[in-house]
């Protein structure tokens, strides 16, 4: 049975067409600024300057609380995962 061209033709777009991954230094800015653009939207007429400080430590924060329940749930997998009976 021959494969279906039409529709393999459409997985290679849609796998040409998926996010590349993001470093965690540029999900940190898209972070900061959907937050200072959430501020300018309640506040047209906010300091910036006066907020950054405040947005960014925040932003930080969330990104580490991330990183740290990843971390915990990576080693959560591995003390729960099956033996790797292949390993040396």
């Amino acid at each position: 049975m021959a494969p279906n061209t039409d529709s393999h033709k459409m997985n290679e777009e849609s796998v040409n067409h998926l996010p590349k991954p993001i470093s965690l230094k540029a999900e940190l800015n898209i972070s900061i600024l959907d937050r200072l653009q959430a501020a300018i939207t309640t506040d047209p007429e906010v300091s910036l300057f006066a907020i950054f400080p405040i947005v960014y430590k925040t932003a930080v924060a969330a990104q580490k609380k991330k990183i740290k329940t990843a971390e915990a749930l990576i080693e959560t997998f591995k003390r729960y995962a099956p033996p790797d009976f292949c390993a040396n």
